[in-house]
């Protein structure tokens, strides 16, 4: 494993992931980048109130409105001036640069769009800014959604379908699903949380009721389903677009609670050393005390049921460079209850 940084100093971090099935706070901010002719520049909204200036904009403004009604804090809009890859990736460009955003969404269905959008937040991602996007897509059949997955392969990625109508706007569209989804990532504040049957506030209903046969070919391709069921539309399960690992199946990263818990272990852990080892000396009390900060980390998620184990930490100076400190651990994640399989034995 290698480590990329620079010469600022701070704290950098890299991981790697394995899987058993692998192939042999609440109120984040949401980062939207969609046409508008009402917003200019980074446009800050705090609040369903605060939507009420884009009420002319469809489906701008139904968004807005799914994501504060499913539990975003803060969303940060930035209007495209061209509905391209380019134009919009220009705009994300913008809104990760403030290192704000934990969720990103665009109110394009584009291929092209969505890839330009796959390559900003993994490359936010990279650079300290842990980020997903949540995207909808239009498709007329499961394996057209799932192609369209499997063209994404990522696990910070994740498609939903199909097309909903919201409160708001009667018209389905793919993007409402993803912005009611948005909004309920950025509104949990246990990473842990598996998505499964939560309610979309919001939603009114769904265009297509799958067969359970579409449903399985859906999630094991990478698209995260919605259906509706018990009065409201809910997550059949959340998931991310990551199917594959150099052209063979790999479900390491299939559910989206994956990334979600590497990533609030790895920043928790980068912002907590940041903190209180920004001017230290890389020596023996300093790397006694940074491990220390790891093992208080760590063990705050145990208790919070984030991570299930972690081990194998080690805190050493770097054989090549003296004023780098080498933090290396492992951990393994905690897995939400997705079925119970009950078995009878019957005597009659």
């Amino acid at each position: 494993m290698t480590i990329s940084y620079h010469e600022r100093p701070g704290v950098y971090s890299d991981y790697e992931a394995s899987g058993l099935y692998a192939a042999q706070s609440g109120g984040k901010t949401v980062a939207l980048a969609a046409k508008s002719t009402t917003a200019e520049g980074v446009r800050v909204l705090h609040s369903l109130a605060d939507t009420a200036a884009f009420a002319a904009e469809q489906p701008l403004y139904g968004m807005l409105r799914l994501m504060f009604q499913n539990g975003a804090g803060t969303v940060l809009l930035h209007p495209v001036e061209e509905q391209t890859a380019a134009g919009y990736s220009a705009a994300l460009q913008t809104l990760l640069s403030r290192q704000e955003a934990q969720i990103v969404l665009t109110d394009s269905t584009d291929a092209s769009v969505a890839a330009a959008v796959k390559t900003a937040v993994e490359a936010a991602s990279l650079s300290r800014n842990e980020c997903i996007a949540v995207l909808g897509a239009e498709a007329e059949t499961p394996a057209a959604y799932t192609a369209a997955a499997a063209a994404l392969n990522s696990a910070r990625v994740m498609l939903s379908a199909p097309a909903c109508s919201c409160a708001v706007d009667p018209t389905p569209r793919a993007v409402y699903g993803a912005a009611a989804l948005a909004g309920l990532l950025a509104g949990q504040s246990d990473p842990s949380l598996p998505l499964h049957g939560a309610e979309l506030s919001g939603l009114t209903a769904v265009t297509t009721a799958w067969s359970e046969a579409e449903l399985d070919q859906l999630i094991r391709g990478g698209v995260t389903a919605l259906e509706y069921a018990d009065g409201a539309v809910r997550v059949l399960r959340g998931v991310s677009t990551k199917t594959t690992e150099n052209g063979q199946p790999d479900a390491a990263w299939r559910e989206i609670t994956t990334i979600l818990i590497v990533d609030d272990v790895i920043s928790g852990v980068r912002s907590s050393l940041q903190r209180r080892f920004s001017r230290a000396k890389n020596n023996a009390q300093t790397r006694s005390a940074i491990r220390d900060q790891v093992v208080m980390e760590l063990e705050n998620r145990v208790r919070r049921e984030i991570i299930e184990h972690y081990g194998d930490l080690t805190v050493q100076a770097n054989a090549d460079d003296p004023t780098i400190c080498d933090v290396i651990f492992s951990f393994g994640v905690s897995h939400g209850l997705r079925c119970i399989l009950l078995s009878a034995h019957i005597t009659v």
